[in-house]
């Protein structure tokens, strides 16, 4: 098994231990790409009818396993992003061909 490999196993592994909410907020930073992550936790509070704070929650550990970029203490509002892996995640959960 090369890196490559690895790398995609350890993807798969990670979005097999997500939760629900945690693949929605992926999802939306994806689809939202000009919005910070307040803007978006709250919007999904409103229209899913799901807890903000635990909304909160799961964006705070997306965060923590370097799924997402988002704003911090000296830099609030910054705009929400995936990175590299966050994308990964994104791609291998909606099985989309890479662009």
């Amino acid at each position: 098994m090369g890196l490559l490999d690895d790398t995609r196993a350890n993807v798969a592994e990670l979005a097999c231990r997500l939760t629900d909410q945690q693949i929605l907020i992926l999802k939306e930073i994806k689809d939202n790409t000009w919005a910070p992550i307040t803007k978006i936790v709250q919007r999904l509070s409103k229209e899913q009818s799901l807890p903000l704070s635990s909304l909160t929650w799961s964006y705070k550990r997306l965060k923590l396993l370097a799924l997402i970029d988002c704003g911090n203490a000296q830099n609030k509002g910054a705009t929400a992003r995936l990175t590299k892996m966050g994308e990964e995640v994104v791609r291998l959960v909606y099985d989309e061909d890479e662009e």
